[in-house]
């Protein structure tokens, strides 16, 4: 699971609401909220939409909106490549 679904769907069922009710009230469609929740990217808008989406919905839930935007950020952050080995040098054989 994302981070940025992890913390929409917890805000969402804290306070008692359905997918349905957030489609209903927001009009985002449900689909693509249970595909937020679930970090299915290939499953939603472009990203300059998506951002506008999750403003919205974290308005709707009461959470901050730059919050979620900054986890969306990082779920999209592939992460940093393990560090090379050390491989010790030798002096050439005198």
């Amino acid at each position: 699971m994302s981070l940025l679904g992890e913390r929409l769907r917890h805000a969402r069922e804290a306070r008692g609401i359905s997918i349905y009710q957030l489609e209903i009230d927001t009009r985002i469609r449900g689909t693509l909220v249970e595909s937020l929740e679930q970090g299915q990217y290939d499953q939603v808008p472009p990203d300059p939409f998506l951002r506008g989406l999750i403003r919205s919905i974290s308005s709707y839930l009461g959470v901050d909106a730059e919050e979620m935007i900054a986890l969306y950020v990082a779920d999209l952050t592939p992460p940093p490549p393990p560090p090379m080995p050390r491989v010790p040098v030798t002096p050439p054989p005198v």
